[in-house]
């Protein structure tokens, strides 16, 4: 009966340091970002979704219900399992651009967007995809954008969007801290984003497009090394190269079908 009992408070005591930690890291997160203050500024951005995707030179890709229902499950599982980061939590909308570049980004509101191209020549293994949706996923439910003055014009380019969307290095890599420990948290390989900001440094003339200072990302790597350095983690069972899920291959495949079409 005192084991019972002895166990039944170690385990009370565990949690506790659980969810004091969670809110000890959003807590510290919270006040760096530049957050949007106001609902209308957030309405107002995501309402640039619909603009971009009806734009002449935007060709978005019609997903399958079975690889809607795969992003999805991702995405609320990540979501599920970091309850005390987020105040509120969007439906996610997941729109594929087919385009010879490769580019992320995202809007408020559970707008995210892949361009084709990113994940068929960079997006071989499941592990680093969810890195990159995980950062996007945060974003878009944390309203994480810079405050931009828009005019409508009734159409958006990719270069507009991406301009939009972009952060300044310091911002990136506090919300990488937050992207960490939300995959560590949610089952996800955390290592996969370090793998991720490398490819990207690697293949930075690739992704000009997305992020303009091309020396912005060497220093997104580096900071990101040094985080993960202070914090003592040792990367001992990384499965970023690991096996990816049928599903995972299904979707890339469905894609890249259609990228040659």
């Amino acid at each position: 009966m005192v084991l019972k009992l002895i166990n039944i408070i170690s385990l009370f005591l565990f949690l506790s340091c659980g969810v004091l930690l969670q809110k000890k890291q959003a807590k510290s997160i919270r006040y760096n970002y530049e957050k949007m203050a106001t609902n209308d500024y957030v309405e107002h951005f995501s309402s640039l979704a619909k603009i971009y995707i009806s734009s002449p030179e935007i060709n978005e890709v019609k997903l399958p219900h079975s690889s809607i229902k795969y992003l999805a499950r991702q995405y609320w599982k990540l979501l599920n399992n970091n309850e005390l980061f987020f105040e509120q939590k969007y439906a996610p909308e997941f729109h594929i651009i087919k385009h010879q570049s490769p580019f992320y980004f995202s809007l408020p509101g559970g707008h995210i967007f892949f361009s084709s191209a990113l994940i068929i020549k960079y997006f071989k293994n499941e592990n680093v995809f969810l890195s990159a949706l995980a950062l996007e996923a945060i974003r878009t439910n944390k309203s994480l954008y810079k405050k931009r003055v828009v005019i409508p014009t009734g159409a958006l380019n990719t270069e507009k969007m991406l301009s939009l969307a972009k952060l300044p290095v310091e911002k990136r890599i506090e919300i990488n801290k937050w992207v960490f420990y939300a995959m560590k948290r949610s089952g996800f390989d955390p290592f996969a984003l370090l793998i991720w900001i490398q490819t990207q440094n690697k293949n930075s003339l690739d992704f000009r497009l997305q992020q303009g200072d091309l020396r912005s990302v060497s220093r997104e790597e580096f900071l990101l090394k040094s985080f993960i350095a202070k914090e003592g983690i040792i990367n001992k069972n990384s499965r970023a190269a690991s096996n990816s899920s049928k599903e995972f291959y299904k979707f890339t495949s469905f894609i890249k079908g259609k990228n040659n079409e």
